[in-house]
Order: structure tokens, then C-alpha cells, then sequence
């Protein structure tokens, strides 16, 4: 019997001695692409980290913030490219059998990505001096920025494409192999390269950009030929801008606080603010991440929404032991030892009762989008009032706690967002209808 074998017929075994009863077709499928999902995301996720943390330790928390700003930054710019049609491309894949659809599904959605590529890009060569000014980051900076943002596109449409598909395993291996080039290619910086943010820039860019370019060799059949099909983007668009908002805000809350920590403090403080935070979802958001990748195309096609929800009630009270013990384990360890930076309890403990709150919210969240346009809607007002509580504290918060306040601004929009999707999820699965 092979790991595999036995890692499967374990889980297997757990899930039929909590819930009392044998695991479907479905459950079994959805297992298996849990696993193949969570080796691969394990793997990308430890070597990105192992670069963050050496990364981090060498540059120190000046340089380091600089890239985390790149970072942050580049997911701002990221918002507008292929505004309203990502997610939409996952949900329209996820529920057609078609191949015949599925081409025109994509070819569309691929013309619709790299005409906003094109156009967002000229914007931000053309006026990067005066965006860089307005947001306190240097030039080379922002330049480092709009490039990395690039490469994240083109991985993003990849990722979607092959989720939509169904296609979990192929997904896998290209995050792995991606990620196992850009790590070598790490080491190779770290030897040659003295005191610089392009050790940790390069290899991350590197990742995207590869898995991006596999991506297109692997999908060109379903790419090619290009041909716009109007009623198909209709559809797919009706869903996505309502992931469109949900990205916007959720792209906000996982960046506004270090932005502003760089406009208000400085680039050494979004340094130790960022240990603290990768430290925090190393393990969970591997975790939430993998079951997120598999869980959203699955929800998608299955129509027992009352089933699928009583199971996640069940598991949330083990979803948070686990989560409390990992992220206070990983968090000391991490900051303490591998950054080597200074470990402050009261900034340590405010990260792990966010964490705890952030993974409950991230699996309710993407069970009520699987529900079509009306689940989605009802995510993006949470995900939306929660991003402007978050601007509003972080600007209140961090003069006075610097550090502390950013993460307390977190804290609380996260624990309030979890609170209102429970209680919305719990209420609502009854009367919800796909669209």
C-alpha cells in the first residue's frame, strides 16, 4: 500500500467516524484531489517561506519591508486587469461538460484579460511617477511593482482555468515544479547577489512566470483560436464582478495595513509587521488555501447545500483547536528564530486569534459563493464592509500603535466578518437558490 493510499484511507476512516457514515463518490474525488492539492501547495508554500524567512533574516526588516511593499503594491495594481472575470471563469467551467463551451469559455475570457492587460499597463508606465509619489514608494519600486503584477495576472488565469476544470492534479504538479525552479534559483541569489531585495523579488516572479508559461502550453487548445463570444462573457461577467468586488476587498484587508504602515511609519516597521503575519499563516494557510482550490469547483456542482453546511459545523470546533496550538507553535519559532527578529507576546497573540478568525471565514465565505450570483452577492457586502471598518481603524490604530494597531485593525474586521457569515450561511442555506 502506498503513503497515498494509506493518507487517503485514513482520512476515509475519520470521515466516517465523526460523521457515522460511509464517504460518497463525490467525497472520495474531493479527497483525492485534496491530497494531490495539498503535497503541492506544502511544497510551494515551505519554499517560499524558507526564502521569506532566510530572505528576511539577510535583507533585515528595512529591505524586507521594501519588498513587502513591491508586494502589497502589486496586488493593488493586479485589481483592474481582467476586472470581473476571474472568478466567474472558475463557477461557468465548474458546471459545463461541454469541451465545445469550455473553449469558448476560455477563449473569451483570455481576449477580455489581455485587452485590460494592455490598457492598465500603458496607465501605469505613463503616470508611475506621479502614482509612486502619491504612495510614498520610490519609482524602481513601483516599476518592480507593475512587473511583478504582470506575472500575477498571467498566473491567476491559469489557476482559474485549470480550478474550473477540474483539473486539481495538473494544477499540482506545475505549482511544485514552478516553485522548485524558483527556490533553486534562490539559492543561486543568495550566493551571488550582496544585500539586495531582488534575492527574495526575483524567485517569486520567477514562480508566477513559469507557472504561467506551463499553464499556456498545457490550456493553448482551449486558448486557440481566439474568438470574443458575447452571450458567454454575459454570463461568466454576471457572476465574476461580484468576485470582481470580493477581490478588491479582500485584496484591501490583506494589504492596506502594510501600505499604510509604509505611508505612516516606515518600511522597517511593514518588515516586522510582515514576519509576524507569514509566521501566523504558515500552517493554516496551506491548510485553508488547499481546501479552498478543491472545495469551491466540488461545492459548485453539488446541490445537498444543507448536507455540505451541517459537515462544516461539525468540523469548525477542531478547525479552531488546530488552528490555535499551529499558528502560536509556527509564529514563535518563525519570527523568534528563523527572521531572528524580536518576539513581542502581545503582537504574537493578536496573529493568532486573527488567524483563527480568518480561516473560519475563509471556508464559510467560499461555501455561500458557491451558491451562484445570490451566494457571491451576499460575500462581496460582507467582504466590502469589513475592507472600509479595516481603512478606517488602521488609519485610527497605527498612529498610536503603530505595529500593534495594524494588527488590531485586522483582528477586528476579520472577527466581525466571520460572526456575520456564520450567522448568514446558517440562516440562509434553506432559501438559496442557484443562478
Amino acid at each position: 500500500m502506498t503513503i497515498k493510499t494509506r493518507i487517503i484511507t485514513l482520512i476515509q476512516k475519520t470521515y466516517s467516524g465523526i460523521f457515522k457514515k460511509r464517504m460518497t463518490l463525490e467525497m472520495n474525488t474531493f479527497i483525492e484531489s485534496m491530497f494531490f492539492v495539498f503535497i503541492a501547495t506544502g511544497i510551494a508554500k515551505s519554499l517560499t517561506l524558507i526564502m521569506n524567512y532566510f530572505g528576511g533574516r539577510i535583507l533585515g526588516p528595512g529591505l524586507y519591508g521594501e519588498y513587502t511593499l513591491i508586494i502589497s503594491v502589486a496586488a493593488f495594481l493586479v485589481i483592474p486587469i481582467g476586472l470581473g472575470i476571474l472568478g466567474g471563469i472558475t463557477k461557468t467551467l465548474a458546471e459545463t461538460q461541454s469541451y465545445s463551451r469550455q473553449r469558448k469559455i476560455v477563449s473569451t475570457a483570455s481576449i477580455y484579460l489581455i485587452g485590460t492587460l494592455i490598457v492598465m499597463t500603458a496607465i501605469y508606465l505613463i503616470f508611475y511617477k506621479q502614482i509612486a509619489n502619491a504612495i510614498h514608494i520610490g519609482n524602481n519600486l513601483f516599476i518592480l511593482a507593475i512587473l511583478f503584477a504582470l506575472v500575477n495576472v498571467g498566473a491567476s488565469l491559469i489557476g482559474s482555468i485549470l480550478l474550473g476544470l477540474h483539473k486539481q492534479k495538473t494544477w499540482a504538479y506545475m505549482t511544485a515544479i514552478s516553485n522548485l525552479i524558483a527556490f533553486c534559483i534562490f539559492i543561486i541569489a543568495v550566493l551571488s547577489i550582496n544585500n539586495s531585495l531582488l534575492i527574495i523579488y526575483v524567485p517569486t516572479s520567477v514562480a508566477f512566470f513559469l507557472f504561467s508559461i506551463i499553464g499556456f502550453l498545457l490550456l493553448k487548445k482551449y486558448i486557440f483560436p481566439l474568438k470574443f463570444n458575447r452571450p458567454i462573457f454575459k454570463e461568466t461577467f454576471n457572476y465574476g464582478i461580484y468576485h470582481f468586488f470580493i477581490i478588491i476587498a479582500n485584496t484591501v484587508l490583506g494589504n492596506v495595513d502594510k501600505v499604510m504602515l509604509g505611508f505612516m511609519i516606515d518600511a522597517v516597521s511593514v518588515g516586522l509587521y510582515q514576519a509576524y503575519y507569514l509566521s501566523s499563516i504558515m500552517i493554516m494557510g496551506v491548510l485553508s488555501g488547499v481546501f479552498v482550490q478543491v472545495f469551491f469547483p466540488t461545492a459548485v456542482k453539488l446541490q445537498d447545500k444543507k448536507g455540505i453546511l451541517k459537515k462544516i459545523n461539525k468540523m469548525i470546533p477542531l478547525t479552531i483547536i488546530t488552528t490555535l496550538v499551529l499558528t502560536a507553535i509556527f509564529e514563535y519559532v518563525g519570527v523568534k528564530y528563523l527572521y531572528n527578529y524580536e518576539f513581542f507576546l502581545s503582537t504574537a497573540s493578536i496573529f493568532v486569534i486573527t488567524t483563527i478568525a480568518t480561516t473560519v471565514f475563509v471556508i464559510y465565505t467560499t461555501f455561500l459563493s458557491s451558491f451562484g450570483v445570490a451566494g457571491v452577492k451576499k460575500t462581496a457586502i460582507i467582504v466590502f464592509l469589513g475592507m472600509f471598518l479595516n481603512i478606517l481603524l488602521n488609519y485610527m490604530l497605527i498612529p498610536k500603535f503603530q505595529i500593534n494597531g495594524a494588527a488590531i485593525a485586522t483582528l477586528i474586521s476579520y472577527v466581525l466578518m466571520c460572526v456575520a457569515s456564520i450567522l448568514l450561511v446558517n440562516k440562509h442555506t434553506k432559501i438559496y437558490k442557484l443562478t
